[in-house]
């Protein structure tokens, strides 16, 4: 019988009860000695190899049968506080068929990921590899248990953005997760949450494209999962079970490598599953997040200086002048952090049929700077930036291709043309193209190098993708060959930013794709989010956004602008701003447009993010609401960071609602210290102890609605309250 039970002692591992609500302690201080974590780790991978969690079909033969007959072979790769990678590999006895898995365990976190590989060793065609699924596992052995599934909303453009889901998980019905169109945020949020009790398991599927998820409680055996690539369209197909998804199908050339995504599983043990996210989000910060030149990501306060799409140099250099006028640059004493120069730069091709619009994405393919607008390219205005102490940060879009272009005259035989030109003309650049990725290294490579500040490099390379590829790549398969055009695409643009940020190590790398619609781990790990969505500005679902994307991601980027306000329908600026607080927070004014009053604001609302930006990053976040898009409530939220003795309240009384106060009772302090809580409204601060917070909480007074506040705190030195 195939029943994989290694997630059981796994979950025996977990430092969770850390995670109780008001601890104040490591979540790593229960593993103990080193030489418990390493009989952690080995016992981890053994059951893995014992009971391997992924099963395919080969040569019409079950995975379950075959590894049970071929050989494991186990080899350590590395070994650091927490941390412990090994492969383990099993090979045909013919030969032809190699199939590896790239495991790493967790030891602090209780949490285990791998990555499976198929090879073909042989020097003929392989036989049929099929029905590859990436997780095939039990979650839990009960039956019985009331399994509880929290999963959240893509990204959309919509209000609902990263908005909560439940849904209870009835035995023999399976529940589906899936995102739309090749893009894995896109729709549906690629991490999600079980519990049961007081208990569950977290869980992501790292993959840069199509992939569906399947959960079904089975009466006699328990809770299971199963993960994988796919290649159904689900706006073309509707599918029941993973099985009728389309996973991947194919035969291997010689020599030739597939993988599946990546899967990470995390058991916890807390009070409740919002309180157990904070593990997640202390994992992600300790070993998800890249590193740039070797550091975190940082806050950051990027501007574009409210310009339009299609500026000119002049435009350029005359909107970063009245910034520093305005006494908001850093060489001013102001905040700015980065100058971003969005879609638009390049040249859009002339002769374009007639009735096409002269929008920026016509453009796309033509990686060159408008010699007419900027004839200098954009060194100017990234100097010009320089000079008053702002990076750089630009836009770009790879993979998309549109007619006229420089790519598209040039190289037809490296793209995909659109399955259906009446609603997309984009075409797609195939990464799984040795030719078509070996340019885009060299080119974008360049445009990084030769497009900064003279002596410098461009600091922010922002890849966006603003298409929809999964019709794209199941019309370029063949026969027998179903996925592999989406594999090798997926594989490609991994290795691009892995290339890049080799040979950039300074470079931050902004994953957009329409605004938070690849946000999967694997991309994660190399990229961070500047624009969680484009649905921006309208306060409630911003605020929404905030309290959805923070149980999963310690750092994502928002665009605000104390203009943006809908003629005064959403409230006031300030209302409006402090919604869209973010670490990464872009802000800006209409420089042609902008009252003296517009930049008072502008200046107050950036000095209170720097007031509060550590504070946002890389700390637990409690929601302190429930989760709701309606007007007629409050919400509020906390970041605290325990380390620290420090966080942010961040409080709003939304536009219907009719309660003036309300309380609110804070996490994760030490009841024993004293703490001193500012709000920046009110005149002063005060000292109160955190057991009162914890207890009886913060009141707020918000006569006016739409209204916020924020609060401050930070633990004070000395003796216990």
């Amino acid at each position: 019988m195939d029943r994989r039970l290694f997630l059981k002692l796994l979950g025996a591992s977990t430092g969770s009860t850390a995670l109780a609500s008001g601890a104040n302690r490591s979540l790593a201080s229960t593993v103990g000695q080193t030489a418990a974590g390493s009989a952690i780790v080995d016992a981890a991978v053994s059951e893995f190899i014992a009971n391997p969690p992924f099963s395919f079909t080969y040569a019409g033969q079950s995975s379950a049968t075959l590894l049970r007959q071929w050989p494991a072979v186990r080899r350590q790769i590395s070994s650091s506080p927490g941390r412990s990678e090994e492969w383990v590999t099993w090979r045909a006895p013919s030969g032809e068929l190699q199939v590896q898995a790239v495991v790493v365990v967790y030891e602090d976190f209780g949490a285990t990921e791998w990555t499976v590989s198929f090879a073909n060793l042989s020097a003929a065609t392989s036989q049929r590899l099929s029905a590859v699924l990436a997780a095939d596992t039990i979650i839990n052995t009960s039956p019985a248990a009331p399994y509880v599934l929290h999963h959240f909303n893509g990204s959309s453009q919509q209000a609902d953005d990263y908005a909560p889901q439940t849904s209870l998980l009835t035995p023999g019905e399976a529940q589906l997760l899936f995102p739309l169109g090749g893009r894995p945020s896109n729709g549906t949020w690629p991490y999600f949450n079980v519990s049961w009790r007081d208990q569950g398991v977290m869980v992501a599927v790292g993959w840069p494209g199509q992939w569906t998820t399947q959960l079904l409680v089975d009466e006699h055996e328990g809770l299971r999962l199963q993960a994988g690539m796919t290649s159904a369209d689900p706006l073309l197909k509707s599918y029941g079970d993973i099985a009728d998804a389309m996973l991947l199908d194919t035969f291997l050339e010689e020599g030739e490598t597939v993988r599946t995504p990546l899967i990470v599983i995390m058991p916890w043990s807390a009070d409740n599953w919002l309180v157990a996210q904070n593990k997640w989000r202390r994992w992600m910060a300790d070993y998800n997040v890249p590193h740039f030149g070797g550091s975190l990501p940082t806050p950051i306060t990027p501007t574009t200086g409210g310009l339009s799409l299609f500026p000119d140099q002049s435009e350029e250099l005359s909107a970063i002048d009245s910034y520093a006028r305005r006494g908001t640059t850093v060489d001013h004493g102001g905040f700015y952090t980065h100058w971003w120069v969005d879609a638009g730069w390049y040249a859009i091709p002339s002769g374009l049929p007639d009735g096409w619009s002269q929008d920026w994405g016509n453009g796309v393919g033509n990686w060159f700077p408008d010699p007419q607008r900027f004839p200098q390219g954009m060194r100017p205005t990234f100097q010009r930036a320089r000079d008053h102490g702002m990076k750089s940060v630009l836009w770009s879009e790879p993979e998309r291709v549109g007619i006229g272009t420089e790519l598209f005259d040039e190289h037809q035989d490296w793209l995909i043309p659109p399955p259906d030109p009446a609603s997309d003309v984009s075409f797609l650049l195939d990464f799984g193209n040795a030719d078509a990725w070996a340019w885009s290294v060299e080119h974008f490579d360049t445009i990084i190098t030769n497009q900064a500040a003279p002596g410098h490099e461009l600091d922010v390379f922002r890849q966006d993708f603003n298409m929809d590829p999964l019709d794209y790549w199941n019309a370029r398969d063949v026969p027998g060959r179903t996925g592999m055009t989406q594999v090798n695409h997926v594989t490609g643009h991994l290795a691009f930013w892995d290339e890049l940020r080799k040979r950039h190590p300074e470079l931050w790398i902004d994953s957009c794709a329409s605004g938070g619609r690849r946000n999967d781990l694997e991309t994660m790990r190399r990229s961070v989010p500047l624009l969680r969505s484009d649905y921006q500005f309208e306060p409630t679902g911003n605020q929404c956004q905030t309290y959805g994307i923070s149980l999963w991601l310690p750092y994502y980027g928002t665009g605000v602008g104390p203009q943006n306000t809908n003629d005064g329908a959403w409230g006031t600026g300030q209302y409006v701003v402090r919604s869209s607080l973010a670490p990464s927070y872009a802000s800006s004014v209409d420089v042609g447009t902008a009252s003296e009053e517009d930049w008072v604001l502008l200046r107050t609302m950036n000095e209170e993010f720097v007031r509060i930006q550590d504070d946002l990053l890389y700390s637990d976040f409690y929601p302190l609401t429930g989760f709701s898009l309606d007007d007629d409530v409050w919400m509020a939220f906390q970041f605290d960071r325990p380390a620290v003795g420090s966080g942010v309240v961040l409080v709003f009384r939304r536009p219907d609602a009719q309660a003036a106060t309300m309380r609110f009772v804070l996490h994760g302090l030490d009841a024993g210290k004293q703490y001193r809580v500012e709000n920046f409204d009110l005149n002063g601060s005060e000292s109160l102890s955190g057991k009162i917070l914890m207890h009886e909480g913060l009141e707020f007074s918000l006569l006016h609605a739409p209204g916020s506040a924020i609060v401050h705190y930070e633990r004070q030195s000395g003796g216990s309250a």
